[in-house]
Parts: C-alpha cells; structure tokens; sequence
C-alpha cells in the first residue's frame, strides 16, 4: 500500500482515537493518520497534508460535502462515516461510506482502494478490477433478487456491512438500481441470464 494522508473528522473522541488506531494498523505504517476536526479540509488538501478525508456524517450536509469536493479542486477523497443509514442524497458527493459497525476488512478494503491510484493511475479501463471479489459477490446476489439480509447470511456478513458494500458498489460504478446492477452484472460476464431475478 502507498502511503496515505488522511484527516479523520468526528466529534467523538472514541470513535476518534478507535479509527485512528484501526487505520494505522490496517495500513501498516503506510498511512499517515491525523486528527483533522475542526480543521479546514479543503486547505489541508490543497496544501497536500491529507489526500483522504474521514468525515463523520453527523456534522454534515450535502451541500458542505460538496463544497469541500469543489474547494479541494478534486485532490481530496472524502469517505462518509456513518452511524445509522443515509438517504442516497447524503451519499452522493462520497468517494466511499464505512459504517461504524464494519468490520476491520472492509475497512482493509477501502484503504486498499483509496491507495491504488496513487500506486498504478486512474484505472478506468476495466470496472471489474475495480470490484474486489466481495462486492462482486453482492451485485450478484442484488442482481438474483436477494435481500440484504440474505446477502448477508449466505455470505456470513453483517447487514450492516453489505448495505456498506452497495453504497460503495454504487458509488464506484454510478450505478443506484437493481435494473442498472443487472445490466452491468450482465454484461461483464458476473451473471448469466437464467440466474436473473424475475422482476
């Protein structure tokens, strides 16, 4: 993994001090991990002392996460840490969401994501390579019609944990339905046509 500078924004010194701990050795020694509350996110990133934001969703709005995308003028990746579920509107200016419930691998996971640009460039080429085998896992199981309960119990996951992984999925491919997860399921070969709900 390449070396990261996250700024971690919450106002709970719990789940603060937990996060910064988690990441630093998730990242083994990769990351560089600061305290970021209260500071001016956007000029933290254009001075390039953080490259990801942690920010946690009680203290924002849409319309603030967008701002700080524009002022950081698209050098910061921001990750939404969220404690109950959001509505799509709130998600929508994220690079990704971890909910404070997930487990430590896919947090693993995202930290993985979040380093791969800087360590082989943009990789717009293939979607696929930007799915870890997981969520690949879970478009499946969207695209056959299954809730997320049962996602979660045929892959021994937590509900929370897979409603993680398709905000991240939907994210990362623009992708919000389970008609627009069916085609692409389709069309990169994840899914035959016979394994496909009936809508």
């Amino acid at each position: 993994m390449s070396q990261l500078n996250i700024g971690i924004s919450t106002p709970s010194p719990l789940l603060l001090s937990g996060l910064m701990a988690q990441v630093k050795s998730l990242s083994h020694s990769q990351a560089n991990v600061i305290d970021a509350t209260g500071k001016d996110l956007a000029e933290m990133a254009l001075r390039r002392q953080i490259s990801v934001a942690i920010v946690d969703m009680v203290e924002q709005s849409p319309a603030s996460l967008q701002a700080l995308k524009e002022q950081s003028q698209g050098r910061l990746k921001l990750v939404g840490l969220y404690h109950s579920a959001l509505p799509s509107t709130m998600t929508a200016p994220l690079d990704y969401a971890i909910s404070i419930y997930d487990d430590l691998s896919t947090i693993g996971d995202m930290l993985r994501r979040l380093a791969k640009p800087v360590e082989t460039g943009d990789d717009e080429g293939d979607p696929t390579r930007e799915l870890t085998p997981r969520e690949q896992e879970i478009v499946k199981g969207v695209v056959m019609g299954l809730s997320n309960k049962e996602i979660a119990s045929h892959m021994d996951l937590s509900v929370n944990t897979v409603t993680t992984h398709r905000r991240n999925i939907a994210a990362k491919l623009r992708i919000h339905s389970p008609a627009g997860l069916t085609i692409y399921a389709l069309m990169q070969g994840l899914v035959s046509l016979n394994q496909v709900a009936p809508k």
